[in-house]
This record gives C-alpha cells, structure tokens and sequence, in this order.
C-alpha cells in the first residue's frame, strides 16, 4: 500500500510540474485573440488543488462500500497515468495552436483529424 501512495504523490507532482511548465511556456502571444477565457484558467488553478486535497481528506475519513478493496486505489491510479499521457498527447495533436489560455490565433483552423474525429473542440 505504501508504494501506491508514493506512486500516487509521484504521479501528482509530474501532474502539477508539467502543469506549471505548461502555463509558462505555452501561453498565448500578444498579436492572438485574447480575452475569450473569462478568467476561468484562474479558477481552474484554485479549484484543482483545492478538490484534490478535498478528494485525498474525503478519502480518509469516509468508507464506502465499493472502495474496501485495494483495486480501487490500482484503478484510480491508472486513471491518473491515463489521464496525463491523454492530455500530453492532445497538447502534441494540437501543436502550435494549443495555448493554457483560451485564444484564436491568425490562421486558426478547426482541427478535425486524430482524436478531434471524435470530438470537436476548436
């Protein structure tokens, strides 16, 4: 069980740091359309850390039936490796156009190929 909780702290601190890398180096730049975001990427930064503090102290301190096996803690966790290699994959699917901050470049295109076959998001 401790080598799960060290994966999983592992696993979250990658998260955080290729988050933190992320925002400083693909940022959106002066001549994009800007101003579509709302502010919503700085409620996402105050909401994120803040549900999984919530989640990992909910976790301690409630049981619930479906979690009294240890499966659950192998299935989280590989949700959470899914989840960072899934999002790594679609920010080198979108390349240049994909930015922390919503925002139109000049020659802007939908992207309609890779896993955007599936989903539609500009």
């Amino acid at each position: 069980m401790h080598l799960l909780q060290a994966l999983f702290t592992i696993s979250m601190v990658a998260w955080f740091l290729t988050e933190i890398l992320y925002k400083s180096m693909l940022k959106s730049s002066k001549e994009d359309k800007k101003d579509k975001d709302k502010s919503t990427l700085n409620i996402l930064w105050m909401a994120i850390p803040f549900s999984i503090a919530a989640s990992v102290t909910i976790s301690y301190i409630t049981k619930f039936p479906i979690a009294e096996g240890g499966w659950i803690l192998y299935a989280g966790e590989a949700f959470i490796l899914i989840g960072i290699v899934f999002r790594f994959i679609i920010i080198r699917s979108l390349g240049k156009y994909f930015t922390v901050d919503v925002t139109i470049k000049q020659d802007h295109k939908i992207k309609k190929d890779g896993f955007y076959r599936y989903l539609r998001h500009p």
